[in-house]
């Protein structure tokens, strides 16, 4: 088999039809090993004040039996009033509602790994030196 390879190092270099043929490959190839749990669900929790300005939100996909918090993010004149906290009850009761009793995150040190094991969730790996200077925590909770 005779193949050929191409490199590019910035964005404005890659191509976007290429990312989308990588992307449907492996997609095909996780569809077809989680046959039977390929149900998607996205969930987006926005907070707005009273100028209805975002000062907020969470986004989370649903899938394989987990809630993945990708993003969690409070306007700094707005953190430390409960909304943070807020947004992941929400988060939570929303996994219930869509049997995926199992979230899981990622965050950096200098972002929340305290404020989430305050909310119950465990360290299960922590990724030393990334970003540099800093570690990565995985944190998982199962809910009852």
């Amino acid at each position: 088999m005779k193949y050929e390879s191409t490199i590019a190092e910035k964005w404005s270099e890659m191509k976007a039809d290429h990312r989308e043929a990588v992307g449907n490959i492996l997609r095909s190839y996780n569809r077809d090993a989680m046959t039977g749990r390929n149900k998607v669900n996205c969930v987006e929790i926005v907070v707005k004040n009273e100028q209805e300005e975002v000062i907020g939100g969470l986004y989370a996909i649903a899938r394989w039996g987990w809630l993945y918090v990708d993003w969690l993010a409070v306007h700094a004149d707005y953190r430390h009033q409960g909304i943070g906290r807020e947004l992941m009850r929400q988060a939570e009761e929303k996994a219930l509602e869509l049997n995926v009793p199992r979230i899981r995150l990622s965050t950096f040190e200098f972002q929340a790994p305290d404020f989430y094991k305050k909310l119950g969730y465990n360290i299960v790996a922590v990724e030393e030196g990334y970003p540099e200077g800093h570690n990565t925590y995985y944190l998982q909770k199962v809910l009852s």
